[in-house]
């Protein structure tokens, strides 16, 4: 009796086991075809991620780009406000600490040193930024040292930079209005220093499609036109510059 009544319950166990299998895999089959309202979801729903991914991707590497190339913008940026601030520090703290490179920091140490009365940053009343574009380094490697500069720094960068100055004291050198310049620099002690600056002959920008086009550009032009002819230093105001 004991033994029937046993292989019963057994029995019994057995079918409910047997019928919540059953039940579970109803369940999932239910759950899986909810998910999938038609063949078109199947095929192009496990591409979504991917594409999702390969697109978050690129928007990263373009402003890890971004960031890497606004670097130079941010150091000439730096030193323009130095030069307004007549800050000495900063000033040579961007600038390139290799001997040769005409923007030599110690040189500079050495030369205010020495002429106290050629301070230039003294002579600025006010240095602005008015125009700034990056360049292909090939298009200015005529003007420069570029082959001895690729040599010392690996790689470098360059830039046409429009700064308004207003001056104590006009020279050969800087002249009240926008003065044009080309800035080279290159990495040094995981940061980028400037390792030339000088007037750029705005033609050759102008030329090659990289001009501003403003008034300021032309007088600039004219300038160094009136120069490149005669042989005389003027100003923006057509005034012969006495040095």
């Amino acid at each position: 009796m004991i033994k029937k009544f046993l292989r019963n319950v057994l029995l019994i166990t057995i079918a409910i086991i047997v019928i919540g299998f059953a039940s579970y895999g109803v369940y999932q089959v239910r759950v899986s075809t909810s998910k999938i309202p038609s063949e078109q979801s199947e095929i192009f729903a496990p591409s979504a991620p991917l594409e999702s991914q390969v697109l978050e991707h690129k928007i990263k590497e373009e402003i890890k780009e971004e960031i890497k190339e606004d670097i130079g913008i941010d150091i000439i940026k730096t030193d323009i406000v130095a030069q307004n601030n007549h800050d000495w520090p900063t000033f040579l703290s961007i600038r390139t600490a290799k001997p040769g490179p005409p923007e030599n920091r110690m040189d500079y140490e050495v030369l205010r040193e020495k002429y106290p009365e050629n301070d230039f940053i003294q002579n600025i009343i006010t240095a602005r930024l008015v125009g700034i574009k990056a360049l292909p380094p090939s298009l200015v490697a005529g003007l420069t040292r570029m082959d001895k500069y690729l040599e010392l720094y690996g790689e470098v960068k360059t830039y046409y930079v429009g700064i308004e100055y207003q001056l104590k004291k006009e020279n050969r050198a800087f002249y009240n209005g926008v003065n044009y310049r080309l800035y080279v620099l290159g990495p040094e002690e995981e940061s980028w220093v400037i390792v030339e600056a000088f007037e750029m002959p705005v033609h050759l920008m102008i030329e090659a499609g990289y001009g501003f086009g403003t008034e300021e550009e032309k007088i600039a032009l004219r300038i160094q036109q009136e120069r490149q002819r005669t042989g005389k230093f003027i100003n923006a105001r057509g005034e012969i510059i006495e040095e």
